[in-house]
């Protein structure tokens, strides 16, 4: 009895929402218990290459990449809010209010040795601007690291740490140097927002 008042909770929880599913016959979204049925106002992305997919933190956008685009539409509606060219993307985040996309492609050189293209890019998602494009080689770390209310973004660069106000990547608010790094996260929650690395440092 315990088990099916658990199962119940569980259900009337999940009454409605929807959930992604990807299998042979493509990408496509399904409504919660009890119906279980195709959620149809998702267009159904029928290609094979849909691999990487994210949705927001509140749920009201999801973001994938089929091979070909990074496409974002409205969770609920289905309707389209923005396409990215960027067929490469094995990774995407959005910033905990959502106002923010960011995406990994794998960082590549020309044959000759020239150095690649800037591999990580954000989007600001209301306009569809790139508000900045970093080269990011390493898959670790990729993402942007952001506080709850997003005043703050930080980024591991070599041996820094890099920081950002406001969503306002074209200036470096603030560095902080830490020698052999290899991870870091803010805290959650309200500020003051705290730092703390893998190297045993907590800020």
């Amino acid at each position: 009895p315990s088990k099916l008042k658990g199962l119940n909770a569980v259900v009337f929880v999940f009454l409605s929402f929807v959930f992604l599913v990807r299998g042979s016959e493509g990408l496509y979204m399904v409504n919660g218990p009890p119906h279980l049925t195709e959620n149809t106002a998702f267009q159904r992305d029928s290609g094979k290459n849909s691999k990487v997919f994210i949705f927001s933190k509140n749920g009201s956008l999801f973001a994938w990449c089929n091979g070909e685009q990074v496409n974002i539409v409205n969770a609920a509606s289905g309707d389209l809010v923005r396409s990215f060219d960027l067929p490469k993307t094995v990774f995407l985040e959005f910033s905990p209010k959502s106002n923010v996309l960011a995406t990994w492609q794998p960082y590549t050189t020309a044959k000759d040795g020239t150095a690649g293209v800037p591999n990580l890019q954000v989007f600001d998602v209301k306009t569809g601007k790139c508000l900045k494009s970093f080269i990011q080689k390493k898959m670790q770390n990729w993402c942007p690291c952001w506080s709850d209310d997003e005043s703050i973004c930080a980024r591991s660069v070599n041996n820094e740490l890099h920081f950002f106000e406001n969503n306002n990547f074209s200036m470096i608010a603030n560095k902080l140097h830490l020698q052999k790094v290899t991870d870091f996260v803010l805290s959650p929650g309200d500020q003051p927002t705290k730092n703390s690395s893998t190297d045993g440092c907590a800020l």
